[in-house]
């Protein structure tokens, strides 16, 4: 005797097909039946874990499921009422994971008492310097150590090449080679760390390479190849496009 197929078995073995487009346009049109609420189900299995990457970035770890949970809410809300994004729901949903996080803080944060007689809360943008400070420790601590050694001695402390070359048994020259490349390095890793895993396995190849096309690390010919999926692939368009707005921090700018 056959399996019987409910309706709402049948909304989620199509929304496996589809792509992040029509599962909005189902997820705005469906109200509150098994497509809707298989398409909201799936756009959150699909992004679920990029968003808690960036939560991840811009929290304490008690908060950043919070802060998706209510980015999520407030996503899906607007698209049950018709409203929310008509594409690219992955750089939508990433705003909407940094809005929720200021709230967040502006709700948690510590009450400063100044000369007026209302009280403030700590600054978002400090808020995100912090944090991405935070990133850029990390990403130091991964590069060799070398490297680290030459962009803390030229970068931080601003001894000049002679020195650092001695000090790594190096001639200037050699030195000022290798701090170019460690500072290379350092940017293109930075700048990588922000770039957001595909949903679609098959853009993983095209993800891996925006970091150095933002950079200018990229051939003419594989720079040529990555813009073209750019302008077909929404999703790795606004990633590519978060990547562009991104401000390094000086030590990486240089």
């Amino acid at each position: 005797m056959p399996t019987s197929v409910t309706v709402a078995d049948a909304a989620a073995r199509l929304v496996d097909l589809a792509s992040d487009a029509d599962l909005l346009e189902q997820a705005r049109a469906g109200g509150s039946g098994p497509a809707a609420a298989a398409a909201t189900a799936e756009l959150y299995r699909r992004h679920r874990d990029v968003a808690l990457r960036l939560a991840g970035r811009l929290c304490d770890e008690r908060d950043f499921e919070d802060v998706v949970a209510d980015a999520f809410a407030r996503v899906l809300a607007q698209l049950a009422s018709g409203g929310g994004p008509r594409s690219s729901f992955r750089a939508y949903l990433l705003t909407a994971v940094r809005h929720a996080h200021v709230d967040h803080v502006r709700r948690d944060a510590p009450l400063v008492w100044t000369d007026d007689p209302g009280p403030t809360v700590a600054a978002p943008d400090e808020t995100e310097r912090r944090e991405e400070s935070r990133l850029l420790s990390r990403v130091l601590r991964d590069l060799p150590e070398r490297w680290q050694l030459v962009l803390w001695w030229t970068l931080v402390e601003q001894h000049p090449l002679e020195e650092v070359g001695a000090r790594l048994q190096l001639t200037a020259n050699a030195a000022a080679a290798l701090a170019f490349r460690a500072r290379e390095g350092l940017r293109l890793a930075y700048v990588a760390a922000h770039v957001a895993r595909a949903a679609d396995p098959r853009c993983g190849p095209w993800r891996d390479r925006l970091a150095a096309l933002q950079v200018g690390r990229l051939a003419d010919e594989q720079a040529d190849e990555v813009r073209a999926h750019l302008a077909a692939c929404a999703g790795c368009a606004a990633t590519y496009d978060e990547l562009r707005r991104l401000r390094p921090p000086a030590l990486v700018a240089v």
